[in-house]
């Protein structure tokens, strides 16, 4: 098999891996395993040196294991590096599917925050899309025709409803279905300057 020495890929703005012949050969999965494994095994010799502490970690990479339980796999992996030095190889081999399968929690947990956060645009814009509409009552309707918030009003035999100033819909109920409710109703409406049209039963 002919050799070739690891130089630094090169990487568009984009993040792709620029075309060349290290990047166009195929290589079997055994191969690029092996090939990871002996990469990673040179970067740990490399930082053999470098500390850090359990909680620190988990919070950098995102991880939803407990501390407890990352202690616990470090000090099995210790207890067996010191009973079976000679299955390093598969040790390591272990620890990349245990990352790859740190990384696929990952990928789920992203996965779910981008559906929710689908699912809150979505509801934002469907209330923005959808008519808002306000049930008053009639003492609510009179202090907001007197504040100057009725745009505009339809009397009926039993509710007065229209528009807001603010562009929401309300209904209130008159207090009685009586002409007298009505009249009155009418007479605060000219006082307070709001455009009304009277609205007869069918």
């Amino acid at each position: 098999m002919q050799k070739s020495e690891f130089t630094e890929p090169n990487v568009s703005a984009t993040g792709a891996v620029a075309a060349s012949p290290a990047a166009e050969t195929v290589v079997t999965t055994r191969q690029l395993v092996e090939a990871l494994a002996l990469l990673d095994s040179r970067e740990q010799e490399a930082t053999a040196g470098d500390t850090i502490k359990i909680g620190d970690a988990i919070r950098e990479l995102g991880l939803d294991s407990s501390p407890e339980e990352v202690l616990a796999a470090v000090r099995e992996i210790d207890q067996r590096a010191a009973v079976e030095p000679a299955k390093s190889q598969g040790r390591l081999t272990g620890a990349l599917s245990a990352g790859r399968r740190l990384r696929g929690r990952t990928v789920v947990v992203v996965a779910a925050a981008v559906v929710v956060a689908g699912c809150l645009v979505g509801k934002i814009a469907f209330d923005q899309l959808a008519p808002t509409y306000a049930p008053l009552t009639y003492s609510q309707f009179l202090q907001e025709m007197r504040a100057g918030d009725v745009r505009d009003a339809v009397v009926s035999e039993t509710d007065v409803h229209g528009m807001l100033s603010s562009g929401v819909g309300y209904s209130a109920p008159l207090p009685d279905s009586s002409a007298i409710a009505r009249n009155n109703l009418c007479k605060n409406l000219v006082s307070a300057r709001v455009p009304f049209t009277l609205e007869s039963s069918p």
